[in-house]
């Protein structure tokens, strides 16, 4: 599957300067499951992706130097729910998503108390409309990679940017209801960056990345694709602000 819009030279330099640097992390045994969320979801040059099928391999991964920006864990591995042995080993990597067949309440609320950051019903990202689900990774690994995987203590303050599209500093403190001098010394001290600065990283690669990994051959395409057009101005004024500012800004911080 191509790419739903058309790359332009700003766009294309961004992937050339980011390519490979969001690492995102399989954890599942069913080969079908897997074959899509590697090869048909998230296909953009961005991401660098690994896949575990059993727990222990999860673990080595997980335990590893490399931060996974995101890491997209089903519940049952070999048994039913030893994906929670996971959650509970409380690693190093706090951006987990996970997916379950079981379609069980109980099973999702236990693994947001153990440190996921949302659930999802694997009948609902395979076969209804995946485009929520892809726009929730696509968007939570761009802040992940933008906070180099830390989960700053105002983290709220962050999620404000998944849930909500924040296009200026002034809105950003105005939702999170702080000042702005307050919203300024908060972002430097988490990240180094001015909040203009984050901003703009932020919503260039989720839309290098979402632009990659839309389908259309899924419910769900048309209205995303819609959503896309309708700020894509906006955001090809942040690619642009990235690749001006790359050198000077982004390159130091992140030691590419």
């Amino acid at each position: 599957m191509n790419t739903i819009i058309q790359p332009l030279s700003t766009l294309k330099k961004v992937k050339q300067l980011f390519a490979n640097r969001i690492n995102l992390l399989y954890i599942e045994d069913n080969e079908h499951v897997n074959f899509i969320l590697i090869d048909e979801y998230f296909r953009s040059q961005i991401f660098n992706k690994k896949s575990a099928k059993t727990v222990e391999e999860a673990k080595r991964y997980l335990l590893s130097k490399t931060p996974y920006h995101c890491w997209i864990l089903d519940l049952s591995l070999e048994r039913h729910n030893d994906g929670f042995e996971l959650l509970k080993s409380r690693t190093h990597q706090p951006y987990c998503v996970v997916i379950s067949g079981a379609q069980s309440m109980t099973d999702a609320s236990n693994a947001i108390k153990h440190g996921a950051y949302t659930c999802w019903d694997k009948n609902d990202i395979l076969m209804k409309n995946p485009h929520c689900f892809l726009k929730e990774i696509c968007s939570l690994s761009a802040l992940s990679f933008a906070l180099k995987t830390r989960k700053p203590a105002k983290f709220s303050m962050f999620i404000l940017l998944i849930n909500d599209f924040v296009k200026t500093y002034e809105e950003w403190a105005k939702y999170s209801c702080i000042n702005i001098n307050t919203l300024f010394d908060s972002i430097k001290d988490e990240t180094g960056m001015t909040p203009q600065q984050f901003l703009c990283l932020f919503h260039c690669l989720y839309f290098n990345c979402i632009s990659d990994c839309l389908v259309q051959s899924h419910a769900g395409f048309k209205e995303a694709f819609n959503e896309i057009q309708e700020r894509l101005g906006f955001y090809e004024r942040c690619s642009e602000y990235v690749v001006a500012h790359y050198d000077k800004v982004y390159k130091p911080l992140f030691n590419i």
